[in-house]
C-alpha cells in the first residue's frame, strides 16, 4: 500500500504561514489544490441566515477536534479576556437582530368591511358649507380654511356627513359623538361578520 501524502499543514491546527503560503497563494493563482479547504461564497447571493448553517458546520467540525485539555485552555484564556467576550457578545446580538429584522414575514388579509351610512346622511359639499355658516360658531377665516380642506380632500360632490353637524342648530355634544362612533364601528363590524 502506497503512503498517503498530505499537503503541508494538514493537521488540526495549521500554521498561518502554511495557510497563506500554500493554500491561499494557490487559490489566488488558480493552481490546483489536492484538498479544497478554502470555500468560495458569494455573499451577495446569500441571505444572512443561509450563511449561518455552513458557519455552524465549520464551527462544530472544529469543536469536535477539541480535547478536554483544549477546552480547559480555551476556558482559561477566555476567562481573563473580557474584550473578546464583549466583542463576541455584541457580534452575536447584532447577528441575531439582523436575522430577525431581515427575515420575511407572512401577512394575511382575511377580509375587510367598510361602513356605509344611511342614504339620509348624504349631503353635498355646498350644503355642508352652508350649514357651517348657519351655525355661527366659525369665524370667516375658519370657514375659508374649511372650504379649502373640503375642496382639496378628495371628497366627492356628494358625501356622508355626521348628523349632529348638519342639524340646525348643530348638536355638538359628547352623546352625539359617541352615537356617531358607535354607528361607524359597530356598523363596520356588523358588515364584516354579517
Amino acid at each position: 500500500m502506497a503512503p498517503v501524502s498530505l499537503p503541508p499543514g494538514f493537521r488540526f491546527h495549521p500554521k498561518d504561514e502554511e495557510l497563506v503560503a500554500y493554500y491561499l497563494k494557490r487559490k489566488i493563482n488558480g493552481c490546483k489544490i489536492e484538498l479544497e479547504i478554502i470555500l468560495e461564497v458569494d455573499l451577495y447571493k446569500c441571505e444572512p441566515w443561509d450563511l449561518l448553517v455552513p458557519l455552524l458546520r465549520i464551527v462544530s467540525a472544529h469543536l469536535s477536534t477539541f480535547s478536554v485539555e483544549d477546552l480547559v485552555l480555551l476556558w482559561s484564556q477566555l476567562k481573563f479576556n473580557l474584550g473578546s467576550y464583549v466583542v463576541c457578545s455584541v457580534l452575536m446580538v447584532f447577528l441575531g437582530r439582523l436575522y430577525f429584522m431581515t427575515r420575511s414575514r407572512n401577512i394575511y388579509l382575511v377580509d375587510f368591511a367598510c361602513y356605509k351610512p344611511k342614504p339620509e346622511l348624504m349631503y353635498s359639499k355646498e350644503l355642508f358649507m352652508e350649514r357651517s355658516r348657519l351655525h355661527k360658531i366659525f369665524t370667516e377665516d375658519n370657514l375659508d380654511f374649511q372650504q379649502k380642506i373640503v375642496g382639496r380632500s378628495g371628497i366627492g360632490h356628494m358625501s356622508y356627513f355626521p348628523e349632529a353637524i348638519l342639524c340646525v342648530p348643530a348638536n355638538l355634544c359628547m352623546a352625539e359623538a359617541i352615537k356617531e362612533a358607535e354607528m361607524v364601528m359597530f356598523g363596520a363590524i356588523d358588515d364584516f361578520f354579517g
